[in-house]
């Protein structure tokens, strides 16, 4: 492979010049073809040589490093800074094996030796072009789901996508600093990156939830319940409304009981919420939804009835929508 035009986003002199106070470039190391690293001790060839390595592989980490810092500067922190700072904790260069040390270019006198390493770009672009096709794979999976109508698969793919999307990022950036220049593959990936968000962010608008009746041998909770769940999916951005039955969208079946007992500061009652979310149009389940998680729980020093009217009030609080929003994480493109 040809190594990418230079241009963009890090020019050679950055590479060039991270060198620090080792000694001057030879002549016929040309930094268009190579990065190139200086390494020196006191305690023999093996240790000269090693330093150098970690020298090429320090400036290829610290470049990354600093596009990262460029984009975020222009950006002024918004974009995907998630991305961006899952990358900024994996900026070393994980193919040290590409790092050669010519033999003629140790040089020792004594135990006091200078070794140059050197990183041939196109043999690296190469390389990292395999590496960066191997993390497409499942992105490329993910993205093959887009014209799902299925809400649940698109789903899924899109969690996909999102989880392989960092590694492909950085593969992409390593390209493009040893390359000097852009990486096309990658600036495709992230366009189709944002495609999928935009699609995210549109079938969160097409959605609409009924909340049925919740299944209760208590009367007296079908209406905050109800109300709960409903705010609950407005707070994630998943248009809901109360309703008997459901012909279209999404519905969503409660279950819901209060249970009480003795605690060690009195009377504890517990609400043990769950439903099941089913799309109506296509009758199909697509998810058992426990709430458990939302902490609805209520206490009071002496009254029983005290503690159950806690639990209704804690229906209103952040438990529901958070709780709402883990369970159905991998089930709708819901707001995180």
């Amino acid at each position: 492979m040809t190594p990418q035009p230079r241009a963009a986003i890090l020019g050679g002199a950055l590479l060039a010049a991270c060198g620090g106070a080792a000694p001057a470039v030879a002549p016929h190391h040309s930094a268009a073809r190579y990065v190139i690293g200086h390494g020196e001790s006191t305690q023999g060839a093996a240790a000269a040589e090693a330093e150098a390595r970690r020298d090429v592989a320090a400036q290829v980490a610290s470049a990354l490093d600093a596009s990262l810092t460029v984009e975020e500067h222009e950006a002024g922190g918004q974009g995907a800074a998630d991305v961006r700072s899952r990358i900024r904790t994996e900026t070393t260069f994980e193919r040290a094996e590409l790092i050669e040390v010519p033999p003629a270019e140790t040089l020792c006198d004594g135990a006091h030796c200078r070794a140059v390493a050197l990183l041939p770009r196109e043999k690296a672009v190469e390389t990292l072009a395999v590496d960066y096709q191997t993390a497409h794979e499942p992105f490329a999976r993910a993205c093959g789901a887009e014209a799902d109508p299925d809400v649940a698969i698109f789903t899924r793919a899109l969690r996909q996508a999102e989880t392989a999307y960092p590694a492909l990022e950085k593969r992409g950036r390593e390209i493009e600093v040893v390359s000097q220049g852009p990486y096309a593959p990658l600036r495709a990936d992230r366009a189709a990156m944002s495609r999928l968000r935009a699609a995210q962010e549109a079938r969160l608008r097409a959605l609409d939830v009924t909340v049925l009746p919740p299944e209760t041998v208590e009367p007296a909770l079908t209406g905050p319940v109800s109300e709960a769940l409903v705010s609950g999916f407005a707070h994630l951005g998943l248009p809901a409304h109360p309703g008997a039955a459901c012909t279209g969208g999404l519905s969503f079946a409660p279950r819901a009981a209060v249970t009480c007992g003795p605690g060690q500061l009195g009377p504890r009652c517990e609400m043990a919420l769950a439903g099941v979310l089913r799309d109506c149009l296509h009758a199909a389940t697509l998810a058992e939804i426990d709430l458990r998680g939302a902490g609805l729980v209520g206490i009071h020093p002496r009254s029983d009835a005290d503690a159950r009217q806690n639990v209704l009030k804690r229906l209103g609080g952040d438990g529901v929508p958070q709780a709402l929003g883990a369970a159905l994480r991998d089930v709708l493109p819901v707001a995180q």
